[in-house]
């Protein structure tokens, strides 16, 4: 009961603050209801050209790293399974001077992956084929000099446990030890949820692992709030939710961080279809966030340099979209919010001009 009762005053807050805001209050660029159809049409044309699950793009990152500039960010990646994500977040964050080359899924796979653990997995490759991404090209972009990067892992499906400590051991080799000095994996095997304790867990699970009422065992959780209460967590710099439709939990889960403004940006899944049939909207969601001082919106891809705007901005359209999308968020005040409004496509029908790749 302890559950439904924190899901559902954590949902009334949500939906609290939408009722004290229109879909226009937000602190960056405003858009009419024409404008907000146009920029809805360009980003489903978009949408209709993908090859492969937007949620598998993460060509965003590079710039969300490149507008992190602490010399010590701290990245936590909920949902980590096999590791592949986590390696692009290091490779990313440290930039151009990263203390190890191979931070990045290929060189996982290639080096160390084919004959660990993974390989006895379903689909060893993960389900975007991230085995395979090489070292990125970062080329476009300046990173602040980095001094110490932690990123901090939860993963409770167990049977994933083994193919992270075999990929940790890789990456921070104990005869490595300027790896070691400028950087930190650190792994938990715990949920991240909206409450913490035990709750219930997908068992045979590789990649799409759930916390279900229905579920055959327990696994104990944990929330952002307390993770940053009890480990004195002054900022997190990003913050990556891969929960298998569960992204609301972790995001209430979060509140009082969100709310003093301690979390940089963040991106979560989003799967109109989901995997639960009384989730919450994603309007909902972006509202909840935008109640909190974030703005959303549709990330840059391989086809396109735009985002599209979602807080301020919303259409209907966006609302049960198939496949899984990545929705990135940052807070009011950075330099990125302004920086992404002007990539923003309604940045370009407002201009009627392009902008730089």
């Amino acid at each position: 009961m302890g559950w439904l009762i924190s899901v559902g005053l954590l949902l009334s807050s949500a939906l609290l603050a939408s009722t004290h805001m229109s879909g226009d209050t937000d602190e960056g660029l405003m858009c009419s209801r024409r404008q907000a159809r146009k920029q809805a049409n360009a980003w489903a044309a978009e949408k209709a050209s993908e090859t492969q699950a937007g949620v598998c793009d993460m060509s965003f990152i590079p710039r969300f790293a490149a507008y992190t500039s602490s010399k010590n960010p701290l990245i936590v990646s909920v949902g980590c399974s096999r590791g592949y994500h986590d390696a692009l977040m290091f490779g990313y964050f440290w930039g151009h001077d990263s203390p190890a080359p191979a931070f990045y899924p290929s060189g996982l796979n290639e080096n160390h992956m084919d004959h660990g653990p993974a390989i006895a997995l379903p689909n060893p490759c993960g389900k975007c084929n991230e085995c395979k991404v090489g070292e990125p090209n970062l080329t476009r972009f300046t990173f602040p000099q980095r001094e110490h990067l932690q990123l901090v892992c939860f993963e409770p499906a167990s049977r994933l446990h083994p193919v992270l400590s075999h990929a940790s051991d890789f990456f921070f080799p104990s005869y490595w030890p300027q790896v070691l000095a400028q950087a930190r994996w650190i792994i938990q095997p715990h949920a991240v949820a909206d409450v913490a304790g035990r709750v219930g867990f997908t068992p045979d699970c590789a990649q799409n692992c759930s916390i279900e009422a229905a579920s055959r065992f327990n696994v104990s959780a944990t929330t952002i709030d307390r993770l940053a209460v009890l480990s004195k967590i002054a900022r997190i710099h990003h913050l990556r939710i891969n929960a298998a439709g569960h992204e609301d939990k972790v995001l209430y889960g979060a509140h009082h961080t969100l709310q003093r403004h301690a979390i940089d940006s963040l991106h979560f899944h989003y799967n109109g279809r989901g995997y639960r049939t009384r989730k919450p909207s994603l309007q909902a969601m972006v509202m909840y966030l935008a109640g909190l001082g974030y703005g959303c919106y549709w990330p840059e891809s391989v086809r396109s340099p735009y985002y599209y705007k979602i807080t301020g901005c919303w259409s209907e359209a966006y609302e049960g979209v198939g496949g899984t999308s990545n929705v990135v968020c940052v807070r009011n005040g950075h330099p990125l919010r302004e920086h992404l409004d002007d990539r923003s496509h309604l940045a370009v029908l407002r201009h009627n001009t392009g902008i730089a790749v």
